[in-house]
């Protein structure tokens, strides 16, 4: 593990404040200066991808001919998406209005730690997303022992 990397742990709730900011976990910032970026998730949250894992991305997004038209609309509908932030010295980082309504936020939020990244929901999104049948503690099993595959093990997103 690069001594830069975050584990993304823990669940906060913070409230939005008028200018659509949003307080970041201490433990979750990285250095001074270090940048998160947000990207809408396929479910109503808001991802938070840390500096280094997108640094990965975008080496693998390097080899993606861009002179493919299809290949371009997918970068630039990617590129739209995204969003680089960096906290301020309170540390919080500005949530752009198009996620803050994608995700539905509207005033407390939820900051749940994923492990590699972290993400970002409505309070009431996140309570109610706690009533399906996922089961942690067995899919660490599955993972530990190597009976099953990730794909197998996360519902092969």
């Amino acid at each position: 593990m690069q001594s830069d990397e975050i584990i993304f742990t823990g669940e906060f709730e913070h409230s939005v404040d008028a200018q659509r900011r949003l307080a970041i976990p201490r433990s979750w910032r990285g250095g001074e200066g270090a940048r998160l970026y947000l990207l809408p998730g396929k479910e109503k949250m808001i991802q938070i991808i840390p500096e280094y894992m997108f640094a990965v991305l975008r080496e693998r997004l390097k080899k993606v001919s861009f002179t493919n038209p299809k290949m371009a609309r997918a970068l630039a509908a990617f590129g739209a998406k995204i969003q680089e932030v960096q906290c301020d010295k309170q540390g919080r980082v500005p949530l752009p209005p198009k996620m803050k309504d994608h995700a539905g936020i509207k005033g407390d939020a939820i900051l749940v730690g994923a492990v590699t990244t972290a993400q970002i929901w409505a309070k009431q999104e996140w309570e109610a997303s706690q009533d399906d049948e996922m089961d942690p503690y067995a899919m660490l099993d599955g993972l530990m022992n190597q009976d099953v595959s990730l794909d197998d093990l996360f519902g092969g997103a």
